[in-house]
């Protein structure tokens, strides 16, 4: 190592400039020499002061052959703290990498440095080898932090990753697995938004939200049942999204559930269900909406009336003989609603088979 020693000796000496050719050309004849070793340089490097340190940088950046690597990495996995952070500044500035095996193993390192450092080489890599090993990796153990595999599995990845993801899913931190609904949000493949379907039953309202909200871009035939179950959720805003997106739907299985939201505490899926059962137009939207309670609410009277009047296709006898056993068995408000409804009645053989009703009944009906 005499002359490498030599080499060293006249940087430091001389003081040149990294543009200086000179101290090219001397950095360059040391990292040829068959001798030189780069734990030498780090043994040197606790007790020097910082112009030393700058030509031992100077020398380390310029770093070519792979064998040379190998100690740096092994003060990244166990070192004292600034040797491993001046390691990995020189890991940082150097135009070779590690091995994949390596890179993949620094994402699991405690030191959050290393493992951004990791990430950004793995991503502008963008080597197969290293999204095959990361999907058999990500799933050993738990990790100091899954933010960093995450990103790289998904950039490296992209819509195949799905399935490593949604393994994923049940063991992360909760801002973690947020992060995973945002990344199968933007894939919109059949193994995505089967990942995203397996959280709305999750324990935290904003983590099924979340998954709600990522699944309203699904175009799968399954989405009407995967979301009726919601309208029963215990959280309000789950429930209101729910029915807001819910309700651009035309299906008959909707009537049912929304003519059960036609109860909700939540003003705004009250009003949501009233207004989609008038779309709908089913049969059995008839009773439920007009005995709907508007407590004297103008907005909630009209959304109900506008819903009623769309159900005119309706069949006559059908329609009164709702009137008929409102008027008989329901409340004071119940037959006041039905009555009303009359009044406003259009169809004349609506009105027609009431009247009929009427004087074919009791006096204390007519009455």
């Amino acid at each position: 190592m005499a002359a490498e020693k030599d080499i060293y000796k006249i940087l430091l000496a001389k003081k040149l400039l990294d543009s200086d050719p000179q101290k090219k050309e001397l950095i360059k004849e040391l990292l040829s020499s068959p001798d030189f070793k780069v734990k030498d340089l780090f043994k040197d490097l606790k007790k020097a002061d910082l112009a030393q340190k700058q030509i031992i940088e100077s020398i380390l950046i310029q770093i070519e052959k792979k064998e040379h690597l190998k100690p740096l990495v092994q003060y990244l996995k166990g070192a004292e703290a600034g040797v491993k952070s001046f390691a990995l500044k020189i890991l940082s500035k150097i135009k070779i990498a590690p091995d994949v095996q390596d890179l993949v193993t620094f994402l699991r390192n405690p030191n959050i440095p290393i493992r951004s450092y990791a990430r950004k080489v793995l991503i502008e890599q963008g080597d197969r080898d290293s999204f095959d090993l990361l999907q058999k990796q990500i799933a050993i153990g738990k990790w100091p932090s899954y933010r960093e595999a995450i990103t790289v599995l998904v950039h490296l990845g992209r819509e195949s990753s799905a399935p490593a993801l949604a393994k994923l899913m049940p063991v992360v931190p909760r801002y973690t697995l947020k992060q995973i609904i945002d990344y199968l949000a933007g894939f919109k493949t059949g193994l995505a938004m089967k990942a995203l379907e397996s959280v709305l039953t999750d324990e935290d309202p904003a983590i099924r939200l979340k998954a709600l909200q990522a699944l309203k871009t699904s175009k799968s035939p399954r989405i009407v049942e995967l979301l009726l179950n919601l309208l029963d959720d215990s959280d309000d805003e789950v429930r209101k999204e729910t029915v807001m997106f819910l309700s651009g739907f035309k299906d008959k299985r909707l009537v049912p559930a929304f003519i059960k939201c036609l109860n909700d505490r939540d003003y705004n899926i009250k009003i949501t269900a009233v207004k989609t059962l008038g779309r709908l137009g089913a049969q059995a939207s008839f009773e439920p909406l007009l005995l709907t309670s508007t407590a004297g609410d103008d907005r909630l009277e009209q959304a109900v009336q506008e819903a009623l009047s769309k159900l005119s296709h309706l069949d006559d006898v059908a329609v009164v003989e709702t009137i008929i056993k409102i008027v008989r068995t329901g409340d004071e408000n119940g037959r006041k609603k039905a009555i009303f409804f009359l009044s406003g009645q259009q169809k004349e053989s609506v009105v027609k088979s009431f009247m009929d009703y009427l004087m074919e009944s009791e006096w204390w009906v007519r009455e």
